[in-house]
């Protein structure tokens, strides 16, 4: 295949401009000051190949444009044929059954058994990748305290019990809800074949799920998904569907179009047809944001002013983890004191509606430079160490807040030549 462009005489081209423009917004810059990694994919995916007979793509050169056409490079498919005329056990496979018994080498082009993993019964030389799961489970379930042993046996039995459920993991933060979830995960991918939806790759609940963007305006939503569609065979097999910080987002009218698409689907009456789901969040933080709302309006599309709220059995962790771990007393008077406000047992003021924070609470500081000043000591010799940034950071409410805070930083802090971006 060969591609061909023409250069435009049109100097200014606004299309070109645009495509190889470069815009670091300041999310992308904290991730990268922070160090965070860029990528990563788990669990692993392997790209399988599938084509026409002699329909592959292939790459050459004018030097060896005849050897590739004469003999063109295997592919994973062409392989997975090509090893089932000699290996038995990959006869009884399917194609998409191939990685989970056998690696893909990209420099000899074919597919090689594992050495790694358990041995599959009649066949001593075969070994599956289920073994890195059961390793998984077997060296994290022993470190869950016991509150979270509970819930994790709790779901697990409902899982194995095949009644389904909803369920509701109420875990204020550093109780160690997120390491939790992912035993969860593992155990049920260890026990059955990845019957899991992973939302990964930046992809949220409206694109996978394929919910409609203007659920508050629609009187019963469903998600666009079809009885035939891969995403349908997903919903109908998976054994878990998990949630996490359903309190902050939405999630109301979401999860009651996915009831309705999980009846139809699986055909089944029952609440969300049968399937066990499971929400998780803290209804302590902050709940969903109605742009020009009330406080009604935000109590109203709240989840737990949902008709599916009666159905939920409600799962609790308050041991913080955080503070176990490292042994800080003070940190441990902190999150004690987020628990009472968030539970709302601090006394409000009844002539203004707000509430007082203990002198102990936190440091207080009388101007917006006096609070740069502390966070951001000696700035102006450290703006250039990344380490140094990546241990301290100002936070703030709105969006107004930040930016007056970064353009004081900036202009007041860093002596430096700005550069504006238009």
């Amino acid at each position: 295949m060969a591609v061909f462009g023409l250069q435009s005489s049109n100097t200014n081209d606004e299309i070109s401009r645009y495509q190889v423009g470069r815009y670091v917004n300041c999310n992308e810059e904290i991730w990268r000051i922070f160090a965070f990694p860029i990528h990563e994919r788990h669990p692993t995916v392997v790209h399988l190949a599938v084509h026409l007979e002699n329909g592959q793509r292939v790459y050459f050169t004018a030097s060896n444009a005849m050897q590739r056409a004469e003999t063109p490079p295997a592919t994973t498919l062409t392989s997975f044929f090509a090893i089932c005329q000699s290996d038995p056990f990959a006869r009884t496979l399917l194609y998409s059954e191939m990685p989970r018994y056998y690696t893909w080498n990209a420099s000899s082009k074919n597919f090689q058994r594992r050495k790694q993993g358990d041995a599959v019964p009649g066949y001593p030389d075969v070994r599956s990748t289920d073994a890195e799961l059961d390793l998984v489970v077997q060296k994290n379930v022993p470190l869950l305290n016991s509150q979270q042993k509970e819930v994790y046996d709790t779901l697990m039995k409902a899982i194995d019990d095949g009644n389904g459920g909803l369920y509701f993991l109420d875990a204020p933060g550093g109780t160690g809800k997120t390491f939790l979830m992912s035993v969860v995960l593992a155990t049920v991918r260890a026990r059955s074949n990845i019957a899991v939806a992973f939302l990964e790759g930046c992809r949220t609940a409206h694109s996978a799920l394929k919910l409609p963007l203007n659920l508050q305006t629609i009187e019963e939503p469903t998600c666009n998904i079809t009885k035939n569609s891969a995403m349908a065979k997903v919903l109908s097999a998976s054994k878990i569907i998990i949630c996490d910080e359903c309190t902050m987002d939405e999630c109301k009218r979401a999860l009651e179009a996915l009831n309705q698409t999980l009846k139809d689907l699986r055909n089944d009456s029952r609440c969300f047809g049968g399937a066990m789901i499971l929400l998780s969040g803290d209804f302590r933080q902050t709940l969903p944001v109605i742009p020009r709302s009330t406080a009604a309006d935000e109590i109203n599309v709240c989840l737990k002013s949902s008709n599916l709220w009666r159905y939920v059995k409600k799962l609790q962790l308050t041991a913080n983890m955080r503070v176990a771990l490292l042994n800080d007393t003070s940190a441990e008077d902190f999150s004690e004191q987020l628990l009472t406000i968030g539970n709302g047992q601090v006394p409000v003021d009844e002539s203004s509606g707000l509430i007082s924070f203990p002198n102990n609470f936190c440091n207080f500081v009388s101007s917006k430079d006096e609070l740069i000043n502390n966070v951001f000591p000696e700035i102006i010799s450290n703006y250039k160490n990344n380490e140094w940034l990546s241990e301290r950071a100002i936070l703030a409410a709105k969006n107004q807040d930040v930016d007056d805070c970064s353009n004081d930083l900036i202009l007041n802090y860093i002596v430096q030549e700005l550069y504006n971006s238009k």
